[in-house]
């Protein structure tokens, strides 16, 4: 299985896994959304986290302040865009090769999303994952555990997950403003496992497709330097993908 990209008017952000795709995308105008495989996993991905070892939930820590977060997404832009309230708890901080930043939760709006992405921060499970897409001027995307074992390139990266499934809660208010938050699914419902990804930009044309939980709210730069992955267009640039090194709530 391998995820591809297509085309916003061949799918509007949704994307069939283990199927070739062919599209195209421009710069400064993305047309496609990230995805996870969900369907015909391999039997080496469980379907649930119940094999994995039970792991001791990740200590509040404090860390020194880090850099700004993206202009135009702000909690204060979030909460006018949604046009509601967006109450926020969690600060997630991800140490990656190109420096730190915070992902704020949601837990409110975005309830089983947020809960589910707080689980896997605790039991380190994206320690060690790569972002293994990354398009500049569109999404950083990571999440997949294939990511941290098999060499970079391999064509399974992009298939795995951890866990259950999330149902789908993709018209929740929230929207895809610059460092917004949200998981990565197939084209089939309710198939959002572990992988996320962190708009680069304004990205409307994913607005109520995928459930947006987070937002990055400070350190945006080093979100910003993620190796690229893919150019403009999709094409693999075969640089090496960006770790995530470790994973930690503050409060």
């Amino acid at each position: 299985m391998q995820v591809r990209y297509l085309g916003i008017l061949a799918a509007v952000g949704l994307l069939a896994a283990g199927c070739p795709m062919t599209g195209s995308q421009t710069a400064g105008a993305p047309s496609t959304a990230p995805a996870v495989a969900a369907a015909a996993v391999p039997a080496s991905v469980p379907p649930g986290a119940s094999s994995a070892p039970a792991a001791t939930p990740t200590p509040l820590i404090s860390s020194p302040p880090l850099g700004p977060g993206p202009t135009g997404g702000a909690l204060a832009d979030v909460a006018a865009a949604a046009g509601k309230a967006v109450p926020n708890k969690y600060k997630i901080r991800f140490t990656t090769t190109q420096g730190d930043f915070i992902i704020t939760l949601f837990p409110e709006t975005a309830v089983q999303a947020s809960a589910k992405f707080k689980a896997l921060v605790d039991q380190g499970a994206y320690v060690g994952n790569t972002f293994h897409r990354v398009i500049p001027g569109f999404v950083a995307q990571g999440g997949d555990p294939l990511s941290a074992t098999l060499p970079a390139g391999d064509p399974k990266i992009g298939t795995g997950h951890s866990g259950d499934a999330v149902p789908d809660d993709f018209r929740n208010g929230l929207k895809h403003l610059p460092g917004a938050v949200a998981l990565a699914h197939s084209s089939l419902p309710n198939s959002s496992y572990s992988q996320f990804y962190v708009c680069l930009q304004r990205l409307p044309a994913l607005d109520n497709g995928y459930t947006v939980f987070g937002q990055v709210t400070a350190g945006f730069d080093a979100v910003q330097r993620l190796t690229a992955t893919s150019d403009a267009t999709g094409k693999p640039t075969g640089k090496t993908p960006d770790k995530i090194l470790r994973t930690a709530v503050e409060e």
